[in-house]
């Protein structure tokens, strides 16, 4: 539920526009989404309307009963399931193009060096990108494999920086993680790099 829930129109625009980047990347969040959309075309066969049973009604009556209204339940929960997919398919598609001019227009993003791929323990995890022009800092974003957030850095002055013990230490053998870096001039955003993935090991 993490990707739809970055559709909700209290999310701010960069991070609509870090998830759409990511979806179009990423082939198994891609592939997960599009399944979510397979769901939404499920329709549960129809009901047939029927009297609410008498107190003398047998118990199979009672049994059957149940059902059905267990069944229009499941009905209204995928009716409202689908709505939630169409409006963030919609909005995919609608503002995809806009998202990639704000890319085009923008500066080059940074480049990520490691991790890229994989980080086995218990080596120490350093972070390394390149350098920004005219950046007077950088802030470092790492999320977990739903794209929830993990931990995001202080000001830092170098391209690289070691993840603190204390974080280093929630993050679980055999999980996905994601990071990002930013670039400020004073106050200002200047550049960002994309979403880079990579899986925790256990030496």
């Amino acid at each position: 539920m993490a990707l739809f829930n970055s559709f909700k129109s209290s999310t701010s625009l960069r991070n609509k526009k870090k998830i759409i980047g990511h979806i179009t990347d990423c082939s198994f969040c891609r592939e997960e989404f599009e399944l979510l959309l397979e769901l939404q075309r499920y329709q549960p066969p129809s009901i047939t309307v029927i009297n609410e049973p008498s107190s003398t009604a047998s118990s199979t009556d009672k049994l059957e009963a149940g059902n059905i209204r267990r069944r229009f339940i499941w009905r209204y929960v995928y009716f409202l399931f689908g709505l939630a997919l169409s409006i963030s398919a919609y909005y995919l598609i609608v503002h995809k193009n806009d998202l990639t001019e704000v890319n085009r227009a923008s500066e080059p993003g940074i480049l990520l060096i490691t991790p890229a791929h994989v980080h086995t323990f218990p080596k120490p995890l350093i972070f390394r990108w390149q350098e920004q022009s005219a950046s007077q800092y950088y802030i470092l974003e790492l999320f977990d494999n739903s794209l929830l957030p993990v931990w995001t850095s202080q000001k830092i002055l170098d391209v690289q920086i070691q993840l603190p013990d204390k974080v280093l230490s929630r993050l679980h053998f055999g999980n996905y993680y994601f990071w990002m870096i930013t670039a400020f001039s004073s106050t200002q955003k200047i550049s960002e790099s994309e979403l880079m993935r990579f899986l925790v090991l256990n030496k």
